[in-house]
């Protein structure tokens, strides 16, 4: 009994995992490159937007922690900020998506990506051709 209603747990957090991480799908390496080149360069637009709208003293300089709380002087509120110069964390996130798009773009130029496209358009291309030529007979 113990052994089923442990089962049914680790079944039921496995299924809660696979809602939150995704479930598993076939997809050929190069839709994959290809889906990951373009996830990566959204992720890169979009900080870059956020590292736009920064003041120049705030990509440089800015809070690293913030405590509130009592404890202060007779049991009071207080509330302190600690602020330093330091990178922002968008400069940071922008850097790191901006290398990983660049890791994955390269990926996906080494294994033909490209040029598997091109087969695919032009297979495409003469499809159409073909289905024209059908009609017109």
């Amino acid at each position: 009994m113990k052994a089923a209603a442990a089962r049914r747990l680790e079944t039921a957090k496995a299924e809660a995992a696979a809602v939150t991480l995704g479930l598993p799908l076939e997809i050929d390496p190069h839709s994959a490159l290809l889906g990951e080149v373009h996830r990566a360069a959204g992720v890169v637009a979009w900080l870059t937007l956020q590292v736009q709208e920064l003041s120049p003293a705030d990509v440089v300089w800015g809070t690293t922690k913030e405590t509130e709380g009592y404890g202060g002087p007779n049991g009071s509120e207080f509330s302190s900020t600690e602020k330093a110069a330091a990178v922002s964390l968008w400069v940071k996130l922008l850097g790191e998506w901006s290398d990983r798009l660049a890791r994955v773009a390269k990926a996906a130029i080494d294994a033909g990506v490209s040029e598997r496209l091109v087969k695919l358009e032009e297979r495409k291309g003469e499809m159409i051709a073909q289905l024209l030529a059908d009609v017109i007979d």
